[in-house]
């Protein structure tokens, strides 16, 4: 079920941009000592056969899963596009 109406809904505020069509979401789980953090985002699409592109700081790849380390400072910039723009 699908909860954030479309553009020209009674409903629709422009505060909700996109999210009518997708989401994503990052879920982070730490190792036990706490110096490695992997982040999985989650998304949901409203057409189920697009493919995703996951760019961290900077850098583009396929899988929604990426490992930071200790060794990795500062924040982490996230974007999530959809094959369909």
């Amino acid at each position: 079920m699908w909860f954030t109406p479309r553009p020209g809904d009674d409903d629709y505020r422009p505060s909700f941009q996109d999210y009518w069509r997708m989401t994503a979401y990052p879920r982070l789980v730490y190792n036990s000592a706490l110096n490695q953090a992997t982040v999985t985002v989650i998304t949901n699409h409203m057409d189920p056969t697009v493919k995703y592109t996951y760019t961290f700081n900077g850098v583009p790849q396929t899988s929604n899963v990426r490992v930071f380390t200790s060794s990795e400072h500062g924040p982490v910039n996230l974007t999530v596009s959809a094959s369909d723009g």
